[in-house]
């Protein structure tokens, strides 16, 4: 006996329609860490595919146009780009009101790399990169502890492990089913470009090995130490973006009304700052609430070089420094 549906007469009912796939939706859940406890004993179902962890030169070597991927990979570098709003910050909609779970930092680009990207390539076909772009997206919920970890303004290198992650385009996504969890840190390399300014002439290096014990997510084998320093790509016509490289070039020239400087804070690098009334030669920080009395000076300067790898090219090179007064 079919179904009356309301409001549907018996010739309506009759009518024959196509029937369409049955709905699907999916829940996502967030709470405070210290209020969410994992149930003991629970068997797990038979339909659940646990996440197979790749290496990131099979990543790179996969045909799939989008797939996703679950790998453990070194932080060499991160860009933080702050939200598009310049209206003072306020809890989106993925923070908690205690920021234990969900802290968002905006969308955050990480360049990561393991020893799989760092082993000498003696493969045949074309050579894989030593450096792969991840893009931590506002919709992807991250715990305390690596929002902390990625956020840091100085430079530093961590070891996270990215399950359920989207790779589309060459590029790694981290989205609303995605997590990315600190792993412990072994020896890795921090990159540090740094600029020796001769004769007419001017490099960029890695330098400066970093060993930094980070709190533990979970029992996980310790990844393999990755070389000192870290092997990058020489810049060429097919370097992606968002993409680390090495290069040397002569400068042909300098742009020197591009050059500039500002202030940022020393405690959270945010460029946010306004004169504190109680102290005219100090500024506060509207980004953390904190007083700085000696904020972090950038500055950035436009140069263009002559690179060997690019022939009849001229590459424009900003070159930033930061100290303090």
């Amino acid at each position: 006996m079919p179904l009356k549906v309301l409001g549907e007469n018996q010739s309506c009912q009759d009518d024959s329609r196509p029937k369409g796939p049955a709905p699907s939706f999916c829940y996502l859940l967030s709470g405070q860490e210290g209020s969410v406890e994992p149930v003991e004993g629970q068997s797990l179902s038979s339909l659940y595919l646990p996440p197979t962890e790749q290496t990131l030169r099979d990543i790179l070597q996969c045909v799939l146009n989008s797939h996703r991927c679950s790998f453990v990979a070194t932080v060499i570098h991160k860009r933080m780009q702050p939200p598009p709003s310049p209206s003072p910050p306020h809890l989106s909609p993925l923070q908690s009101q205690s920021g234990d779970v969900g802290q968002s930092p905006g969308e955050v680009w990480l360049v990561v790399t393991d020893p799989s990207l760092q082993e000498d390539q003696q493969h045949e076909g074309p050579p894989c990169r030593r450096t792969l772009a991840v893009c931590v997206t506002t919709s992807c919920v991250l715990t305390s502890s690596v929002a902390k970890a990625i956020s840091t303004p100085t430079p530093s290198a961590c070891c996270l492990s990215f399950r359920d992650s989207v790779r589309e385009h060459g590029v790694i996504l981290c989205v609303e089913q995605s997590v990315v969890q600190l792993q412990p840190l072994v020896s890795v390399c921090c990159p540090e470009t740094e600029s020796t300014l001769g004769p007419g002439s001017l490099s960029l290096s890695q330098a400066k090995p970093l060993t930094q014990p980070l709190p533990q997510a979970q029992p996980h084998v310790l990844p393999q130490a990755l070389p000192q320093p870290v092997k990058l790509d020489p810049l060429g016509p097919e370097t992606p973006p968002n993409s680390l490289c090495t290069f040397s070039g002569v400068i042909v020239g300098v742009d020197e009304d591009t050059a500039y400087s500002w202030p940022v804070c020393s405690l959270c690098g945010s460029d946010r700052l306004e004169m504190a009334p109680q102290k005219p030669q100090a500024f506060l920080c509207v980004a953390c609430d904190s007083l700085v009395d000696q904020p972090t000076m950038n500055m950035q300067l436009e140069v263009f070089m002559n690179c060997s790898t690019l022939k009849d090219c001229t590459v424009k090179v900003k070159v930033r420094q930061d100290f303090e007064f």
